[in-house]
């Protein structure tokens, strides 16, 4: 579970901005092929460097143009008609308040993610994170642990298989945050199938 825990720390931090220098080139050489590895996929052909994430975040995900790229999970649910709990973003709200996640940044930073609600993907991660490390049969806010696991996973994962698929069509190709969001569907996708065989009594 911590091993999980800390690959959805690692992909919060990634959707809530660039990460350094000495951590892309971390992540570039050995966290993303490891997790390709461990995810069956095949070994990327994309030409990455650590400045990539930096040159390509703030044009993909903060400035609205026609290659925009949105963050937020209601989004893709919405511009699917996947009619994925409408009241989801509620409950996020209400597991936030009642764990005292601090979601909301007390001002703008240029270059990074300002989440306006808490179905923004890094903090979705981030509460993903933080629930791993609790007893999955733990009730939270009218629902177990492993509840709020499933729901969030799943949430994340459908806006991951949509942006996932938009990038892939994009010309030209995105480089760092193709290969960021290709590996976070294809981990979220595998969490969600294994959480599928995960029964706590009283949750249906």
């Amino acid at each position: 579970m911590a091993a999980i825990a800390d690959v959805f720390k690692i992909f919060s931090g990634l959707f809530d901005g660039p990460p350094p220098a000495a951590v892309a080139e971390e992540l570039l050489a050995t966290t993303f092929p490891a997790l390709r590895s461990i995810l069956g996929l095949p070994a990327t052909t994309r030409h990455i460097e650590a400045g990539d994430f930096e040159r390509e975040y703030e044009a993909l995900f903060l400035i609205p143009t026609h290659d925009h790229v949105s963050l937020y999970t209601t989004h893709h649910r919405q511009r699917a008609a996947a009619g994925l709990w409408d009241d989801f973003l509620q409950d996020l709200a209400i597991l936030t308040d009642t764990l005292g996640v601090p979601w909301k940044k007390e001002g703008f930073v240029p270059g990074r993610a300002y989440p306006l609600a808490p179905d923004h993907l890094s903090v979705e991660l981030g509460l993903a994170a933080i629930l791993m490390t609790q007893d999955p049969g733990l009730s939270i806010a009218g629902h177990t642990v492993i509840s709020w696991l499933h729901r969030i996973m799943e949430d994340a994962s459908f806006a991951l298989q949509q942006m996932r698929d938009y990038l892939e069509a994009l010309a030209p190709p995105l480089l760092a945050y193709g290969e960021s969001v290709e590996i976070a569907a294809a981990f979220l996708k595998e969490c969600v199938t294994l959480a599928e065989g995960a029964v706590v009594p009283g949750e249906q």
